[in-house]
Parts: structure tokens; C-alpha cells; sequence
């Protein structure tokens, strides 16, 4: 176990690092101490330790790890040190625990091993400035509501799915919260958002559906308050990690879902986007990457930037 700190402790952003081999906290230290107070440690027990004792504006972490886990390690650190940014450093094989990343540790980006020092030298930065506007920023209290149900909301929730028992599941397990409305296409999502507002987005998709992916992706750029979730049967390392890096893909759903875990989920992300209506400089941390050029430049996609570019900016702000 080592925990360190450099001489900048006075006035310079905290960059929390964990990771079980010591050669990569070295390269971490190196790479980040001209900027920031860094603080290493090989254990996750001292890292949350160190996390309830003093404030951090970042958490970097490894996910395999023995005793405990990158993806253990973030859900506990959500929890102890809520406005602390955090980011996973997976392995491409690691679905599961991208997976979980995202639907526990709500993680800011990833970043895959070997990285490129400019670009986690960027993505740092990012971070450390998003994690230094929530710095002090309370939070409200939570829905009075019990964990596994779904609270009340206006704007409501949209369903985009080609098949009718995925709206019904959501109808029934947020029956009297809010309403649920169903569209079969993202032609016809763009026409409702044009005339409602809506707290959450539920979107079913096939494998490979790269038109969801960056309908999930230009809908955060847009409105960063609307929460998302993806329902899909397959999912790929790459593509998990595109839709937390481009998308801040809220939960990662993959079937079959029992009523419970629906239910988990919807009612989680209504009590997200409560949070963020109540406390606006949250959505700070919704910051996404820009899409890659190829995408921009793309004319089978054109419509869709079309579309969502001319959506109301009523929408984007309550």
C-alpha cells in the first residue's frame, strides 16, 4: 500500500490515484504533481479512508485489483464523496465491469490501458475543473419515496422502441408518477421533443444500432439534464465505452429484465433528474466528448444532426 501526497497541498486541485502496481502510480505522479496535489495508494480501503477525511476533486482508478475491485471502489466513493468526479481505467475485455461502472459508479469517462499521456493529461483536466465547480455544491435531499419506487415528475418519460412490451413495462412500473409516451422511431422522437420535454429517455435498440448511439450522444450535447437509459440485448466493450465517454449513458440495460430491476432502474434515473433540476450545477459533470469527425461529416446521419440542432433551446434549461 502507498499514499503520498506532493508539496502542492495548499492551493492545488486533489487527484485521488488507485491502482495495485506501483510502476503506474510513479507514471501517474510524473505525469500530474506540476498541476495537481496527488495522492496515491494501492488499496481502496485507504483510498475511501482517505476520501471521508479530506476533499478530492478526482478519483482515478484502476479496475483490476485485488480485495477490492475499480467498480467497488467508485460505487463506494459515489456514496462517500458524491461531487468527487470519477474516472475507470478498464480493460477492453472488462464488459462487466464497464457495465457496471456505469450503472453503479456513474463514472465520468474511461480511459483504456496503454494510454496516450496527452490525451488522459486532457480528459485529467477536464475533470479536475468540473470537479472543482461542484466543489461545496450541496445536494438536494432525496425523493421521500422509497428506493424502489419510481417519484413523481413533470415532462415525464419517453419511450423509443420498434416493440410495444417495453412501453408497457415502463407504463406499469411508473404508473401514477408520470406519464410514459411511446414513439417507434428517432424520427418520431425528434417530433415529440419538439413539443414536450420530457426528464427521461428509455431507448431500445438492436445490436450495432450506431443511430441510436449517436442519437443518445448529440441528445446529451443538447439537453445534458435528460436522463437516458439504453435497453439493448448485446453490448461490446467499445460501444459501453462510447456511450458513457459521448452519450453519460445513465443505466445499461440488458434483458431480460424482471419488473424489480425495471423498476430500480426508472425510478433511479427520475430521482437523477430531480437532482439535477434541483441543483443545475450538477449537470457540469454531464460534459461529453465531442463526436469523432467522421461522424460529423456523415450524410446517412445527416438528418439526425438536423434534427436535434433544430429542437427547441426552451428545452435545455428549466
Amino acid at each position: 500500500m502507498t499514499a503520498a501526497t506532493t508539496a502542492r497541498t495548499a492551493t492545488a486541485p486533489r487527484v485521488l490515484f488507485l491502482d495495485d502496481e506501483e510502476r503506474i502510480l510513479k507514471t501517474m505522479k510524473a505525469l500530474f504533481r506540476a498541476k495537481y496535489d496527488v495522492v496515491t495508494t494501492t488499496d481502496g480501503n485507504t483510498a475511501i479512508d482517505y476520501l471521508q477525511r479530506d476533499r478530492v476533486h478526482l478519483v482515478v482508478s484502476d479496475q483490476r485489483m485485488p480485495g477490492m475491485t475499480g467498480v467497488e471502489f467508485l460505487r463506494k466513493a459515489k456514496d462517500v464523496s458524491p461531487n468527487t468526479m470519477r474516472i475507470l481505467l478498464p480493460g477492453y475485455s472488462d464488459l462487466s465491469a464497464i457495465l457496471g461502472s456505469i450503472n453503479d459508479g456513474e463514472v465520468f469517462r474511461f480511459i483504456n490501458k496503454p494510454w496516450d499521456n496527452q490525451e488522459i493529461q486532457k480528459v485529467v483536466g477536464e475533470a479536475v475543473d468540473i470537479g472543482l465547480k461542484l466543489d461545496g455544491t450541496a445536494r438536494p435531499a432525496a425523493p421521500s419515496s422509497s428506493e424502489q419506487a419510481v417519484p413523481a415528475i413533470d415532462g415525464g418519460i419517453l419511450v423509443i422502441s420498434p416493440h410495444r412490451p417495453l412501453y408497457e413495462d415502463v407504463r406499469a412500473v411508473a404508473k401514477y408518477s408520470c406519464e410514459v409516451v411511446r414513439v417507434l422511431s428517432l424520427q418520431a422522437a425528434l417530433e415529440a421533443l419538439k413539443i414536450k420535454e420530457f426528464a427521461l429517455v428509455v431507448v431500445e435498440a438492436d445490436p450495432g444500432a450506431e443511430d441510436i448511439y449517436l442519437f443518445l450522444g448529440l441528445l446529451k450535447q443538447k439537453y445534458p439534464q435528460v436522463v437516458t437509459l439504453l435497453v439493448t440485448p448485446t453490448a461490446d466493450a467499445d460501444t459501453a465505452i462510447g456511450l458513457i465517454n459521448r452519450a453519460q449513458l445513465f443505466r445499461f440495460i440488458v434483458p431480460p429484465i424482471s419488473s424489480e430491476s425495471l423498476k430500480s432502474s426508472i425510478g433511479a434515473g427520475v430521482r437523477h433528474a430531480l437532482t439535477l433540476r434541483a441543483a443545475p450545477a450538477m449537470l457540469a459533470r454531464h460534459v461529453v466528448e465531442e463526436l469523432p469527425e467522421v461522424q460529423k461529416q456523415s450524410s446517412v446521419m445527416g438528418w439526425l444532426f438536423e434534427g436535434l440542432r433544430s429542437l427547441p433551446a426552451r428545452l435545455a434549461a428549466r
